[in-house]
């Protein structure tokens, strides 16, 4: 084909991408992820394959990938076409906030949509967005901007140094800054979260930071 590339919402900026392709029998996944720099360059991996049977795959840069989930309640239910109801497993993506370009200065938008499995055309199941119609056609010649509404979720921006998400710095954040300290490596300790200035060692400097955030 010879379309434009999928054109994502006004406002939207694809910083990173991340693929898990899945299927076979028996199951087998294969993901991959990339920045995305308007610059040029940045770093991508390929991050490997695995079954049904394997909890995750782990990439270099901290990123995780889970088919089988941490969500036990399931889900309430969905709109459209079908309902989410009874759902109880699923894809979980974790991402390090050191990986993202802009981190702790903006809220993150986060687009994830599904092809079907020749990637011939994007269905329905846009998160954040369609909730049921027709399925929309092929790649590279999707526009989002002309679906109405948002076709992402919007992830408010960190709290640097909130390590255990509570809307605020204090002491419990401290302990996990301690416990985090020495170098970082793909799966250690929660990819690293304490690594707040993202250069790979969780030390001195990270601590400064947290102090500087205290409250």
């Amino acid at each position: 084909g010879s379309g434009n590339g999928l054109t994502f919402d006004e406002g939207f900026d694809a910083d990173y991408f991340v693929t898990l392709t899945c299927g076979n029998d028996p199951l087998s996944t294969f993901a991959n992820t990339s920045q995305v720099l308007s610059s040029g360059g940045g770093t991508g991996q390929y991050i490997g394959s695995g079954g049904a049977g394997r909890s995750y795959l782990a990439g270099s840069d901290g990123t995780l990938i889970a088919i089988n989930n941490s969500n036990i309640a399931g889900v309430n239910g969905g709109t459209g076409l079908a309902s989410g109801a009874g759902v109880t497993t699923g894809i979980e993506i974790a991402i390090p906030l050191a990986n993202l370009i802009k981190y702790g200065n903006e809220d993150i938008k986060v687009c994830a949509f599904i092809n079907a499995g020749g990637h011939d055309f994007v269905s329905n199941q846009v998160l954040a967005g369609i909730g049921g119609g027709g399925n929309l056609g092929e790649p590279r010649f999707v526009n989002f901007s002309v679906v109405p509404g948002n076709q992402y979720f919007v992830v408010p921006a960190p709290i640097l140094g909130d390590l255990n998400s509570d809307g605020e710095v204090g002491g419990a954040d401290l302990a996990i800054l301690l416990g985090a300290w020495g170098p970082c490596s793909g799966i250690k300790k929660g990819g690293c979260s304490a690594d707040l200035n993202g250069d790979g060692n969780v030390d001195g400097a990270d601590l400064a930071i947290l102090l500087g955030a205290w409250g």
